[in-house]
């Protein structure tokens, strides 16, 4: 159960700003669809650097701590997010964005192969990695636009719902990072044996 819920954050955090903020950015904020779009490639470009970094940083000071990181900051985010997209300044909300995708997401994607797999035997690592990373993709991160743009509809047009709805995955997200094991100082001292 803590491999699902863990991986929560990653992928609902990639599949709101990436899928549902496109449309909202059209039909709830009235601007042209190439705003967003630019902003996902100013995103993708920074995430070249972001990326590796973030995988870098939890090599020198642990999976855990950067995957903490990544799943508190990003359920933190969601409502300075909204602030910033609603803001009516196209270079804020490209930030907000940037922000939301390559300090926060990179932060969880990152560490996130290596982090899940190391916390298996070997024997059942590919399965079990998988199916924890299959199953919280599917429930937070598949339905999350379907989600979002139903929470938008029935709150009248205003993001209150998603903000919810976000917050309680992050915690969900959170707290189970917070019960999994840190991973990466037993292998090291296993190699170094």
């Amino acid at each position: 159960m803590i491999e699902y819920g863990r991986n929560v954050s990653e992928v609902l955090v990639f599949y709101l700003y990436i899928v549902f903020m496109l449309s909202y950015i059209v039909k709830s904020l009235g601007l042209d669809r190439q705003v967003g779009l630019n902003a996902v490639v100013i995103s993708s470009l920074v995430g070249f650097i972001m990326l590796p970094l973030w995988s870098w940083l939890s090599d020198k000071i642990g999976r855990k701590p950067v995957y903490l990181f990544g799943s508190i900051a990003s359920t933190l985010f969601i409502i300075p997010f909204f602030s910033m997209v609603q803001s009516g300044s196209i270079v804020v909300l490209t930030i907000a964005i940037v922000i939301g995708l390559n300090v926060l997401h990179d932060s969880l994607y990152g560490p996130q192969a290596v982090y899940f797999s190391e916390l298996y035997d070997t024997k059942v690592r590919l399965s079990d990695a998988s199916i924890g990373y299959q199953i919280g993709a599917v429930l937070s991160g598949g339905l999350a636009p379907l989600i979002a743009t139903a929470l938008l509809a029935a709150y009248g047009g205003e993001p209150t719902g998603i903000i919810i709805y976000f917050l309680i995955l992050g915690i969900v997200s959170t707290g189970c990072t917070l019960l999994a094991r840190e991973t990466f100082k037993d292998k090291w001292e296993t190699a170094s044996h």
